[in-house]
C-alpha cells in the first residue's frame, strides 16, 4: 500500500456540496450497497449498510475489505463488481 500514499488526497468539499440533478424518464438501474467490512472503531458506513438490506431495490454485498477495497482487496472486490453487473435485478 505503500504505492498509494503518495496518490492520497483529500475528498474535494464541493463534492459534497454539488446536488446532482436526474433528469432521465426511464426507470434507474439496479441498485448495490457494497459494505467492507474492515470498518474504522467510528464506522459512519453500518447505518448506511443496514439501510440499504431493508429498503426494497437495493441489492446488499460485504467484501472483507477497508474502505479502500480497490487497495486492499482489489481481486475480491473484481469478481464481486463482475458479479453484480451479471446478476439480473
Amino acid at each position: 500500500m505503500t504505492w498509494a500514499e503518495g496518490r492520497r488526497l483529500p475528498q474535494p468539499l464541493k463534492t459534497f456540496e454539488q446536488p446532482l440533478r436526474l433528469t432521465s424518464q426511464a426507470p434507474p438501474p439496479p441498485r448495490s450497497y457494497i459494505y467492507c467490512r474492515r470498518a474504522r472503531p467510528d464506522d459512519g458506513f453500518r447505518q448506511f449498510a443496514e439501510r440499504a438490506q431493508r429498503e426494497s431495490g437495493w441489492r446488499h454485498y460485504e467484501i472483507d475489505a477497508s474502505h479502500n477495497p480497490h487497495i486492499t482487496a482489489p481481486h475480491a472486490l473484481m469478481a464481486l463488481l463482475e458479479k453484480i453487473v451479471s446478476t439480473p435485478a
